[in-house]
C-alpha cells in the first residue's frame, strides 16, 4: 500500500494556491480585486472549484473535503484601512470541520514595501484536543525568496471583527 498524504481544498486553497495567486501572479489577481466585491467572490469560487478539480485527479493525495459543496454564497471580501492608511482585503472562507492549519480567514494587507498575508488558521489544542485558531503570517524570506510561516501563536476567537484587530495591530 503506497503513502498518500491527506490534504484539503480549503488547506491548499487559503495557505497555497492564493498565496501564489497574489505573490506570483499580482497583476491578474489585482485586476480582480479592484473589479469590486462580487467579482472576487466569483473569482474565489471558480478557482476554489478549479483547485477541486485538480485535486481530485492526484492519486498520491486523500483530499479530506472533496464531497463539500460550496457556494458562492460560502466567500466573502471586506475592506478596511490601518491607521497609517494601509489597505486590508479580508477574505472569508467556508466554514470548516476539521483542524488542520486550512485558513477560516485569511487578510491581504497592501503596505507600500510588500503586501502582506496574515490568516486565522484552525486547530488543536494538544493537551484537551479543543478547537483553536493559530494567528499567523506566511511571507516571502528576502534572502532566499522562499515563502514562510511566522506562527504568532493560538487565540481563542474566532470572529472576524477580531482577526482584523489582530492584524490591523500588526500592521500599524
Amino acid at each position: 500500500m503506497e503513502n498518500k498524504i491527506s490534504t484539503s481544498i480549503q488547506y491548499q486553497f487559503t495557505n497555497a494556491k492564493l498565496f501564489n495567486e497574489i505573490f506570483a501572479n499580482w497583476k491578474n489577481f489585482n485586476e480582480k480585486l479592484n473589479a469590486g466585491p462580487n467579482v472576487m467572490r466569483e473569482w474565489l469560487y471558480n478557482e476554489w472549484n478549479n483547485l477541486k478539480e485538480i485535486l481530485a485527479q492526484r492519486e498520491d493525495l486523500i483530499v479530506k473535503d472533496i464531497g463539500k459543496k460550496v457556494t458562492v454564497d460560502d466567500f466573502d471580501i471586506t475592506f478596511n484601512k490601518s491607521d497609517s492608511g494601509v489597505s486590508i482585503f479580508f477574505f472569508k472562507f467556508p466554514e470548516y470541520e476539521y483542524n488542520d492549519a486550512a485558513s477560516k480567514y485569511v487578510a491581504l494587507a497592501l503596505t507600500p514595501t510588500m503586501p502582506r498575508y496574515f490568516t486565522l488558521e484552525y486547530s488543536e489544542s494538544f493537551l484537551t484536543k479543543e478547537r483553536q485558531f493559530v494567528f499567523g503570517e506566511f511571507k516571502i524570506d528576502e534572502n532566499t525568496r522562499t515563502r514562510k510561516h511566522i506562527n504568532y501563536g493560538t487565540v481563542d476567537n474566532d470572529r472576524l471583527t477580531f482577526f482584523a484587530g489582530l492584524v490591523l495591530n500588526k500592521v500599524g
